[in-house]
C-alpha cells in the first residue's frame, strides 16, 4: 500500500468533526417599548396621580444595544448591556449625553419589566425592593404592544 495513501487515511479518521455552527443568542427579553405603571422611590409609592402630573414615562432597548427613556417631556438617550447570569440579572445604562452610568438590576416576567437603580447612579441594587430613606427606585413596566 502506498503510503502516501495510508497517511492520508490516518488523517481523515483523526480528524475531529466538523463543529456545529455556533448558535445565535436570543433576543433579549429586554428588547422592546415599556411603559411605567407602578414607581417606589426611597420606600414611597408614586400615586397615580403624581405619576400622571409628570406624564408618561417609558423606557426602550434595542436589538442593537440602544436605550431611550422617557420621563414626562424629558427624554434620555444612551447605550446599555445586560448580563442575565448574574442572580439577579443586571442591567448597565450609559447616557448619550454626559456619559454616566446607572447600574441595576432586572427581570422579566411575560409582558412586565421590573427595574430596580440607585437615583443619579451608585451602587447596583441587590434585591428588588425600596427600603426607605433611600435613593433606590423600583419601577414596574408593561411592554406596549405595537398596532399593525
Amino acid at each position: 500500500m502506498n503510503s502516501f495513501l495510508v497517511f492520508g487515511i490516518a488523517l481523515t479518521l483523526a480528524a475531529p468533526a466538523p463543529k456545529d455552527a455556533p448558535k445565535k443568542a436570543a433576543p433579549s427579553p429586554i428588547i422592546g417599548d415599556w411603559v411605567c405603571v407602578d414607581l417606589v422611590a426611597g420606600g414611597r409609592m408614586i400615586t397615580p396621580a403624581e405619576m400622571n402630573q409628570v406624564g408618561p414615562m417609558g423606557n426602550e432597548f434595542t436589538a442593537d444595544g440602544k436605550h431611550r427613556g422617557r420621563f414626562g417631556a424629558e427624554t434620555t438617550e444612551g447605550t446599555f448591556t445586560t448580563d442575565p447570569s448574574k442572580d439577579p440579572a443586571e442591567l448597565n445604562c450609559v447616557s448619550a449625553k454626559n456619559g454616566r452610568s446607572a447600574a441595576g438590576i432586572y427581570r422579566v416576567e411575560k409582558d412586565t419589566l421590573t427595574l430596580c437603580f440607585t437615583e443619579g447612579g451608585g451602587v447596583r441594587p441587590t434585591k428588588f425592593e425600596s427600603p426607605a430613606g433611600t435613593r433606590i427606585m423600583l419601577m414596574t413596566f408593561r411592554r406596549v404592544v405595537k398596532k399593525e
